[in-house]
């Protein structure tokens, strides 16, 4: 509380808090570090430091009303994903995501994904994963931790847990099938099921999916708040209530 108390105000910007300021010292030296190294094997850390803090951000921010919108809006993106890795190449001769992803030709490394160095790799190549295989799927899960906090029900009887289960096992799938085929994988489509797939079977197994599918808490010791009616692409802020 005492870092909340306003130092000064900025045009165009705003008030700044001396919480500001103290986050910004790490902040900015992690942006530096990542421009004076990013095309080095030193960079990643750096660069997923700054992807981690802009996903968070980005799931604070960003909301999805119900399961109707993720449904669409995630079954969009499964075939979007799958066009641009697997029939691009057909017509461009080259895979236009994964171009896009490592910078092409350009030999800058764009800051829109997470690298991971693999280990025992002879080759020394990284591991990948584009922000929007974590942001996508993200926003459902986002939901569900809110659906499961608005129907008063612990993690073992929510949907939270097990849609996280579901994207691990998504994500494992996708590093077999890039092992096995080697080369870039859609996430999406093996995320998407993971995640959606989860949900949708799990809330027809209870019996649950209409609340699920129109926003509304479930359970007989569920907190009747009004259900969001804001879009997907729309934004609502919260700076108190995290995810």
């Amino acid at each position: 509380p005492p870092l909340q108390s306003k130092l000064c105000a900025i045009p165009s910007v705003g008030p700044v808090r001396s919480a500001d300021v103290v986050a910004a010292l790490p902040a900015l030296a992690s942006v530096l570090a990542w421009v004076v190294l990013r095309n080095t094997s030193y960079a990643w850390p750096f660069q997923d430091l700054i992807g981690g803090g802009f996903l968070c951000w980005l799931q604070r921010t960003m909301r999805l009303p119900n399961i109707k919108v993720a449904t669409l809006f995630l079954c969009i993106m499964f075939f979007f994903d799958i066009f641009w890795v697997f029939i691009s190449p057909l017509l461009f001769q080259k895979s236009v995501m994964v171009t896009v992803a490592t910078g092409g030709d350009t030999g800058e490394h764009v800051p829109m994904l997470l690298r991971l160095p693999a280990i025992g790799d002879p080759l020394g190549n990284d591991r990948m994963l584009g922000f929007g295989d974590i942001a996508l799927p993200g926003l459902l899960v986002s939901y569900l931790h809110r659906h499961d906090l608005q129907s008063s029900r612990a993690w073992c009887r929510g949907y939270f847990l097990p849609s996280l289960l579901g994207y691990f096992v998504g994500l494992c799938c996708t590093i077999v099938a890039l092992t096995i085929m080697q080369m870039g994988q859609p996430a999406l489509l093996y995320l998407v099921p993971g995640v959606l797939g989860t949900t949708v079977v799990l809330s027809c197994c209870r019996g649950e999916l209409g609340d699920l599918w129109e926003g509304r808490p479930c359970g007989p010791g569920a907190n009747k708040v009004k259900p969001q009616t804001t879009a997907a692409s729309s934004t609502h802020v919260s700076g108190n209530d995290g995810f």
